[in-house]
């Protein structure tokens, strides 16, 4: 173990003042170097001067701080609105070229659609260019014989010209049922059952009326019906 504290300064005390005896009591060598009090310590320290400010002098110091807090505000607010300035400028160029990219698209598909309209039409019109060979080609197949007008009687609908104005053929029914022949149609369809049902329609998809009904009738005569339903 280590010798104490007192023992060890006991000694060098010795060493260093050999008139000292060990009997003496060492000195009390708190606070002081081992080589004695210094300068620096036997010297009284200067007492801390206390001084006020004038009612003035605190004015000035306060109108000074104010201005100076004044001039760091005013340099925040024209930083800020720099940084706002700028801001927009970018908003707005990258709103320009936005608008801009837009414009071309839309100019894009623009011409891509007017293309895709033209190719349709081209064929519309190639298409309907076909159209009266194959009206040739149908009715050769069916043994349609269209005259000058391009109408064949037998399988074209030809209306009389009253019944096509929806009036009632008088003449032409009286000198049928004057015949020697008359058909049920002219028989029966009198003035009367004519203005009772000349507005009625039939209710399929063929939206039959009465003057198409009597139509073959009144145009031939000779039926012996002379009524289609």
């Amino acid at each position: 173990t280590l010798p104490p504290t007192s023992f060890i300064i006991s000694v060098d005390l010795l060493v260093r003042n050999p008139d000292i005896t060990m009997s003496e009591e060492a000195p009390d060598t708190k606070g002081t170097s081992l080589d004695g009090p210094g300068p620096e310590e036997t010297a009284e320290k200067p007492k801390r001067r206390l001084f006020t400010r004038s009612d003035e002098k605190k004015k000035e110091i306060a109108e000074k701080r104010k201005a100076k807090a004044e001039k760091v505000a005013a340099k925040k607010a024209e930083k800020e609105e720099q940084r706002k300035k700028k801001a927009a400028e970018k908003a707005e160029y990258r709103k320009s070229r936005s608008d801009a990219s837009q414009a071309k698209k839309e100019e894009k598909l623009a011409a891509k659609q007017a293309k895709k309209d033209e190719k349709e039409a081209k064929k519309l019109r190639k298409a309907l260019a076909a159209v009266p060979e194959a009206d040739e080609q149908e009715d050769k197949l069916f043994g349609r014989e269209p005259d000058e007008n391009g109408i064949d009687i037998n399988f074209d609908l030809v209306m009389e010209e009253s019944l096509a104005k929806n009036e009632y053929p008088k003449e032409k029914l009286n000198a049928a049922r004057a015949a020697d022949h008359t058909s049920l149609a002219a028989k029966f369809c009198t003035q009367e059952i004519w203005d009772q049902y000349k507005d009625t329609v039939s209710s399929g998809p063929a939206k039959w009326t009465l003057a198409r009904a009597i139509n073959s009738g009144t145009l031939y005569p000779s039926s012996f019906v002379g009524c289609h339903a």
